[in-house]
């Protein structure tokens, strides 16, 4: 594999955003045609990345010229070491395996790291097996939340450069030039490898376009504790409800001692990266996770909050849970109680986690669903008193007699109710009546790096 004008200037691209003594692997080994005139030293592909601080370097093939021997058709473990930076120059065109090639970078390449794919897009006829597209790359990094940090076309030298745009084009503009496409991502979470699939098929849909989908209220209510209750447009209510998912093999089962009305959770950290919901509901968890959100519900519960936290001395920066590591944590989770065959509740009076600001929760009822399961709010008969709870670290739960039932949110559809956080926000679930339906809904939640309470 040919290591030319064009992956030099992309690699001394790149590495301004790496660490000083920065790690790279080669998918297959390189022959360095590029003449540095003004350092003689440099004869090999591993003397450039030595001259430009690299201390670790390493290539992989079959043919015995890299330091690591490894057929590239074959899948890598996903424990693999990894690197700062992974480079595909030249050698995926020659890979019939083309699921292997794109595994193995990822699994190759840190949390943060970045991956130089330099490949042959037009004029290159049997040079290879494959010819790449601009689309592929755009699509790559959608499906793993990839930071496209550019993608453009040019030829050996990387001259007559352009950005090429991701638009189907059947009778393209003839050129004698030879153009790769290269594309700079960068992997943002040590997530699963997920294959893409193509936008042209499955269009995205702009999580910031559901912004006014959010019907928010006038006004908070107070008793027994900051609290609203808002709404979804009809519509966006109605097809995210349509594509509600059926297979529930993807949610993940709460520990608990019962054997019916368990709780089943599929949490934004697996589902923004797997091929299990519509792009529209993608789109919302998307959307429930983001800063944009976040902000939102944090305006329209202001000055609760800052009565009981000061978070406005802290930076509002957000990520998502189980992915990111930032001052405030978002969760949006898919979720279902499941089947009761005697009469029951998922959860009785409680305070959830000290680290939670807030949560919410939009009911999303099956067709013909009237087994109970209201949230009940509740506030505080005397003195506080919690109790233990089997399998939780927390003391949260809280015991009938020293609570009274103050309101009820009926599980009615398209109902959104959220609230604040604090040792006063006790709620439950009312019991469910056997029934061989679901109780479904989302969860949505905020929290900080540390408790804002104790339980007393």
């Amino acid at each position: 594999m040919t290591f030319n004008p064009a992956m030099s200037k992309t690699v001394v691209h790149v590495r301004k955003h790496l660490p000083e003594k920065a790690s790279v692997i080669e998918m297959g080994s390189q022959s360095l045609t590029v003449k540095f005139k003004d350092r003689e030293s440099i004869e090999t592909v591993e003397d450039f990345y030595r001259e430009l601080g690299f201390d670790k370097y390493d290539s992989m093939d079959a043919n015995n010229n890299g330091t690591v021997l490894v057929n590239l058709n074959y899948s890598l473990d996903p424990g693999c070491p990894q690197y700062d930076l992974v480079t595909n120059n030249g050698t995926g065109e020659h890979i019939f395996n083309q699921y292997a090639v794109f595994h193995n970078m990822h699994y190759l390449c840190k949390a943060g790291g970045f991956m130089i794919h330099v490949l042959p897009w037009i004029n290159w006829q049997n040079h290879g097996f494959y010819n790449f597209h601009p689309v592929l790359f755009d699509d790559l990094a959608r499906a793993n939340r990839y930071h496209r940090v550019m993608t453009v076309a040019c030829d050996r030298n990387g001259e007559n450069m352009f950005e090429p745009g991701v638009d189907e084009i059947k009778n393209p503009e003839g050129t004698d030039v030879n153009y790769f496409v290269i594309s700079v991502l960068q992997k943002k979470y040590d997530s699963t490898f997920c294959m893409p699939l193509q936008s042209k098929y499955d269009p995205p849909v702009d999580p910031l376009s559901l912004k006014d989908g959010f019907i928010w209220p006038d006004s908070i209510e107070t008793d027994p504790f900051p609290h609203f209750v808002a709404k979804l447009e009809d519509d966006l209510y109605q097809q995210l409800d349509d594509e509600w998912p059926g297979n529930y093999e993807y949610f993940s089962a709460m520990k608990q001692k019962e054997d019916q009305n368990i709780l089943k959770q599929y949490p934004a950290r697996k589902a923004l990266f797997e091929h299990v919901l519509t792009p529209l509901w993608k789109a919302f968890m998307e959307y429930t996770t983001s800063g944009h959100f976040f902000q939102e519900v944090v305006k329209t519960f202001s000055p609760h909050i800052q009565g009981m936290y000061p978070i406005t001395q802290l930076p509002l920066e957000t990520g998502i849970r189980g992915l990111d590591d930032k001052p405030f944590i978002l969760d949006s989770q898919l979720a279902i109680n499941t089947p009761v065959s005697r009469r029951s509740s998922v959860r009785g009076p409680h305070i959830d986690d000290p680290r939670e600001l807030f949560a919410g929760l939009l009911y999303m009822p099956p067709e013909g669903y009237n087994s109970g399961g209201d949230l009940e709010l509740y506030k505080w008969k005397g003195k506080r008193k919690f109790a233990g709870r089997k399998n939780m670290e927390k003391k949260n739960e809280c015991p009938r007699n020293a609570v009274e039932k103050v309101k009820t949110i009926e599980y009615k559809p398209n109902t959104m109710f959220f609230f604040v956080n604090s040792l006063n926000s006790i709620h439950g679930v009312s019991r469910r009546d056997a029934t061989n339906q679901c109780r479904r809904y989302v969860n949505i939640l905020a929290e900080t790096e540390k408790p804002l309470f104790e339980a007393e």
